[in-house]
């Protein structure tokens, strides 16, 4: 979902850098080594200052690639008139829409199939693909997670070396070239890794979700296993306590976390190292945020590793539950340790880039206007003149067009050129996160930066929250709500692993009666939410 990584209406640098990195051809081009289909256009398109994802492609990247080229067509036109019958569930198509995974309910979930017409023969081929896929994508983990390692090794030798570089440099093209360099970097060593861990958690949380619809894990135990999973937001909330008690320095805390920013391809959000609002936490909202929501025990793991034996058993998988755990805790935890490091690249880019265009008489603001290309180009091959002219021009350019496209509305999903005459705004299904109940004051993030008001014990509602916004976890929230996000996005996995109670995914017509409202009853267990006063 794009909206929830670069916004509803991103910069062109934010498009850029987003689709050179990932939608283009990284994304596919990852998953391939996995036995996933390629597509060779890119995943995202603009129309005006809007990014969409072209569905048809995404669905066929998550489709095995054993399967016959017809029976994959078949199968994207199904899933396509499924969605379009059901668009509340577009931020949610990897559960409800494609089957991209074995799960544990699996027959049950190709029903639809069947009464969509499709013949038993193509089910069961389809049934096998997926099952081969999945165990031979937890069978090599270890392998693929060995090679990634190596991966991420290099990226991160090659980003210090830039950093103690770039100190040195004085001039911009050979400042720029180094923002080349370190995409680049990015692309090659630092998504590949993080693509291929964000689909193994993606095929964990699938067949953990399989057992609680099956009734053989309950949703708390399921709450519990996923708050006991210890990630590099678990890293930041220690350190934070850490810093707070004063037993850590404030430079060594952002000589690990200096590079993240709320919004990490977004050149006028300034990183931590540059705003030192992120590390005002007070001491009681550090206490609040570590409150005990319980813990799963060595008794509820080992209930859990129960089910999953019995499960694979029961489906002839070849693995025990001790395995399928392992599995599925560091998958988890992979991908966002990976998505913690690439994103070390991207922010000393921007900062490059921020640092030339200050020189050269640009603001932050004017620079968001350029794009990667642009500026990748304009180091390869451009006098100072030359660039200044190119620059001057693109800027002005684009804010002459942006304020044509903002005038425009345009809808969330496109069917056909009648969405474009009328716009609907369609009521989405809010992702809930907990089984918690939660009665606070709102407080509206608006810039994504720290407000003046305290956020201790108020539900935060934010449009969309990448992990340069998980200083919010740090400040002792009653929880959370987001305008953009799916079930998997960055901020219900936060939310699950910190215990916080929020609706991830709410969209406009939900997202803006709450924005406007004085205080919030949120019920994740019954799936409410009650905005009260304006």
């Amino acid at each position: 979902n794009p909206a929830e990584l670069i916004g509803d209406r991103p910069d062109y640098l934010a498009f850029s850098l987003f689709n050179h990195l990932i939608m283009k051809r990284q994304w596919n081009e990852a998953l391939l080594p996995l036995g996933y289909s390629r597509v060779d256009e890119g995943l995202m398109v603009r129309m005006a200052n809007k990014p969409y994802i072209h569905v048809g492609r995404a669905f066929r990247t998550l489709l095995p690639v054993a399967l016959p080229d017809n029976l994959s067509s078949r199968l994207v036109a199904h899933y396509l008139k499924r969605l379009e019958r059901h668009p509340e569930l577009h931020d949610k198509v990897e559960f409800e829409i494609v089957h991209n995974c074995f799960t544990f309910d699996l027959n049950e979930r190709m029903r639809d199939l069947e009464r969509a017409g499709f013949k038993r023969t193509d089910i069961a081929l389809l049934s096998s693909a997926l099952k081969e896929l999945t165990v031979r994508m937890i069978g090599e983990f270890d392998r693929i997670v060995e090679q990634d390692n190596l991966l991420i090794s290099e990226l991160e030798k090659n980003c210090q070396k830039a950093s103690d570089a770039m100190t040195a440099m004085t001039g911009w093209r050979e400042r720029l070239l180094l923002v080349r360099d370190l995409i680049e970097d990015c692309r090659k060593f630092g998504i590949p890794p993080f693509v291929r861990a964000a689909r193994a958690a993606f095929v964990s949380s699938s067949l953990l979700r399989s057992l609680c619809k099956a009734g053989h894990l309950s949703a708390e135990k399921l709450t519990l296993l996923m708050n006991s999973v210890e990630s590099v937001a678990t890293e930041v909330d220690r350190d934070t306590d850490e810093l707070v008690a004063g037993r850590l320095d404030q430079e060594a805390f952002l000589a690990k976390y200096g590079h993240l920013r709320p919004g990490t391809y977004d050149i006028t959000k300034l990183p931590y190292r540059c705003n030192p609002a992120y590390l005002a936490v007070s001491a009681d909202a550090a206490a609040r945020a570590k409150t005990d929501l319980g813990r799963v025990d060595n008794a509820d793991l080992a209930g859990i590793e129960r089910m999953l034996d019995a499960a694979c058993i029961r489906h002839e998988i070849p693995y025990d539950g001790t395995m399928l755990l392992s599995f599925m805790r560091r998958s988890i935890q992979l991908r966002e340790y990976y998505k913690f490091v690439y994103t070390k690249n991207i922010s000393l880019a921007l900062e490059l880039i921020a640092g030339v265009g200050e020189e050269l008489g640009f603001g932050r603001h004017e620079l968001a206007r350029l794009d990667y290309q642009s500026i990748v180009a304009s180091a390869e091959s451009c006098s100072p003149e030359e660039l200044l002219d190119n620059w001057r021009s693109l800027i002005a350019g684009r804010a002459a067009k942006e304020e044509l496209d903002t005038l425009m509305s345009l809808p969330s999903l496109v069917f056909s050129e009648h969405d474009f005459l009328v716009v609907r705004h369609r009521t989405a299904v809010p992702n809930f996160i907990t089984e918690q109940a939660v009665d606070a004051e709102l407080v509206l993030l608006e810039e994504g930066t720290p407000p003046e008001d305290s956020l201790t014990g108020r539900i935060v509602v934010i449009e969309k929250a990448d992990p340069g916004y998980d200083w919010i976890f740090t400040k002792g929230i009653a929880g959370l709500v987001t305008k953009y996000g799916g079930a998997a996005s960055h901020m219900a996995i936060r939310a699950s692993e910190f215990g916080i109670p929020a609706a991830i995914g709410c969209g406009e017509l939900i997202f803006t009666r709450i924005a406007s409202a004085r205080r919030l009853i949120m019920d994740c267990r019954n799936r409410l939410l009650h905005p009260i006063g304006q």
